[in-house]
């Protein structure tokens, strides 16, 4: 499953970047996840979830879900759409806009 994360900020520098695929029906249970560090990483960012089709479950309905860390503190917050996943092979190829947060200091 691959996807692209989008936006128009640029990223500091040493964030955390992690993608997760939530199975909505349990309770946003994490199915998937990739994570990684990264160093003067721009937006667009292509990314690609490794799942096995045993946790994918028929009539559950899935969301790709993305955040952006700087030193421990989420930055950048974006989902996909809810989806059903077929029970075989899938290819998300979606795109995910990204949205600042803003932090506590700001209000």
């Amino acid at each position: 499953m691959t996807g692209t994360l989008l936006g128009d900020n640029p990223l500091p520098k040493n964030v955390f970047v992690v993608v997760t695929l939530n199975d909505q029906t349990q309770h946003d249970q994490v199915v998937a996840r990739y994570q990684f560090h990264g160093n003067g990483l721009t937006l667009p960012l292509d990314f690609q979830l490794a799942y096995s089709d045993s946790n994918i479950r028929q009539n559950h309905r899935y969301r790709i879900q993305a955040e952006i860390f700087e030193r421990g503190h989420v930055r950048y917050v974006g989902a996909g759409m809810a989806a059903e996943l077929a029970l075989e092979s899938s290819v998300y190829d979606g795109q995910i806009q990204m949205t600042a947060v803003k932090s506590a200091s700001s209000h």
